[in-house]
């Protein structure tokens, strides 16, 4: 069974769990319709207690039923809110500023479980992030776990009209769909969307105002409940997704030793640039990157329609590599590279429930091959303006662009196989990283090497390369040696096959996305 099935048959048992919440619901609220209520606590059942009677009175008595916590939870929930109105209250009065109010929008009677638990305080820690970033500091912050719901209030000194612009923005994010935030000034007076030029609320199943459709009960409560574990799911993937990408760029980085490159021991033949560099570019740019496989996982149309759009966000993305940097260029081909397999793995999951690096390759080369065909077509006129436009105009090497196009073989013909069957024979990790990383300079046309030498160097460096292979490679002492004394040749010659990295870390992008929803299994749980 794939994992798309497995999750269809979760929701379906969700849903058949839910109806049976709700008919107890009413079954109990018919119960109570008729009776005098009293306060309610959530630990006990809040029935009526009559006085006691004398002995003789007892067998007229009717046998008082018993409930579950469960078939009284409509009854719990209109009694704790008016608690919860009180210690807002006593919370301004005692911490005077701006109130917000954070919930779940989450329809049904079950409204607690350790799914909404997560997505409720990674919520919070958002908001928390967010009034950081802008510099709002927290006066205190309260939360409630109640049968009712999860429940967080913070009061900040910033003015309320500013705080909800920013709250509203998180709720415009896709995950954001589920939350409930509500910014209150003095008085309690509550800022509207309305009040600041905001539409409505959308519906999650449709284009209508939300409030709208939940008065009229458009869509049921099953239809919906499936809808929002969607975007539960999808969001909790994308965050997995981003995990691996920055274990990818990271792995690459730690990889020792490495021939002209920025490793443990050294920073290759770079001046400007060291571990930590790369640790702050990819904090800048992971999640980005997992954006791009969440818009292939959700594209419809043709792959191809989607490429335009990414190199779009691409562009977006450097800019943040950059700021995050300094100014140097530590991931503009990873960028690119892992910008266009994130999103051809996520249509191959959208498409066929599963991720494999073939299909994920093939995805990639229909995504992009059109478009840039015509790029290469252009560049013929010109003399280029990047590094390896000039390359390709003056050597005819496609560079980036070319391994795109024609469907990345050199990952799903060499480094991913031999990468996995490495892995399969328990082989040393970093050792195994070194060894595919040799692989593809033997194999590579850098460009990258070619712009900061010459194809002359390049070529010596390929042999070189396939000299150390043939002596045993990463998975001997000699062969690790014989790296070492290649990267201070390189350092000498100023030779970086960034290129080669680059793929590297592709490679270890592609197998660990393979394993990616076994590893993940327990997203939803």
């Amino acid at each position: 069974m794939s994992k798309m099935s497995e999750l269809s048959q979760v929701l379906d048992e969700m849903i058949a769990c839910g109806e049976g919440m709700i008919n107890a619901a009413n079954a109990i609220k018919a119960i109570f319709s008729s009776t005098e209520e009293t306060p309610a606590k959530t630990e006990t059942m809040p029935t009526k207690k009559a006085n006691k009677a004398p002995e003789t009175a007892k067998a007229e008595e009717a046998p008082k039923p018993t409930y579950s916590k469960e078939d009284v939870r409509a009854v719990l929930a209109s009694k704790s809110a008016a608690g919860y109105k009180k210690e807002v209250k006593e919370l301004l009065e005692k911490y005077p500023g701006t109130l917000i109010c954070f919930m779940l929008n989450i329809p049904g009677p079950e409204k607690v479980n350790k799914l909404f638990e997560k997505v409720f305080y990674e919520g919070l820690e958002k908001i928390q992030n967010k009034l950081e970033t802008e510099k709002i500091s927290t006066e205190v912050r309260l939360v409630q776990e109640n049968i009712t719901g999860y429940e967080g209030y913070l009061v900040v000194k910033a003015d309320g009209c500013r705080v909800k612009k920013l709250m509203i923005a998180l709720e415009e994010t896709k995950i954001g769909r589920l939350y409930d935030i509500d910014v209150l000034e003095k008085e309690n007076t509550k800022i509207s969307r309305n009040d600041l030029g905001f539409p409505e609320r959308k519906c999650l199943l449709c284009d209508n105002p939300a409030c709208q459709c939940g008065r009229s009960r458009k869509h049921s409560i099953e239809e919906l409940r499936k809808k929002i574990y969607d975007i539960i799911w999808e969001e909790q993937l994308q965050r997995g997704v981003a995990a691996e990408i920055s274990q990818a760029l990271m792995e690459e980085v730690y990889t020792t030793p490495k021939p002209g490159l920025v490793d443990r021991e050294d920073t290759g033949a770079h001046t400007d640039m060291d571990c930590q560099t790369f640790q702050k570019s990819t904090e800048a740019i992971a999640e980005d990157l997992a954006a791009m496989f969440e818009a292939g996982y959700s594209w419809e149309a043709d792959p191809e329609t989607l490429f335009p759009l990414l190199r779009e966000r691409g562009k977006k993305t450097e800019e943040k590599m950059f700021a995050a940097t300094g100014g140097v260029n530590t991931h503009k081909g990873i960028i690119f590279t892992i910008g266009i397999l994130a999103a051809a793995a996520g249509i191959s999951l959208r498409n066929y429930g599963k991720i494999e690096s073939e299909s994920v390759c093939r995805i990639s080369l229909e995504m992009t091959k059109k478009e840039l065909e015509q790029d290469l077509r252009k560049l013929k006129q010109s003399s280029g303006i990047t590094h390896g436009e000039k390359i390709y105009c003056h050597l005819g090497e496609k560079g980036v662009r070319g391994l795109a196009m024609t469907g990345y073989p050199i990952l799903c013909e060499l480094t991913v196989p031999h990468m996995k069957q490495y892995i399969a024979n328990n082989r040393d990790k970093n050792q195994i990283n070194v060894q595919i990383l040799l692989e593809i300079i033997a194999e590579l046309t850098d460009t990258n090497v070619i712009s900061r030498t010459s194809e002359k160097e390049m070529r010596w460096l390929q042999t070189e390369a396939k000299a150390i292979l043939k002596a045993g490679g990463a998975f001997s002492e000699n062969g690790l040696q014989k790296v070492r004394e290649l990267n201070q040749i390189c350092i000498r010659k100023n030779m970086s096959p960034g290129g080669a990295a680059d793929l590297l870390a592709a490679t270890i992008f592609l197998c660990r996305m393979e394993t990616l929803m076994e590893r993940r299994k327990g997203i939803l749980q």
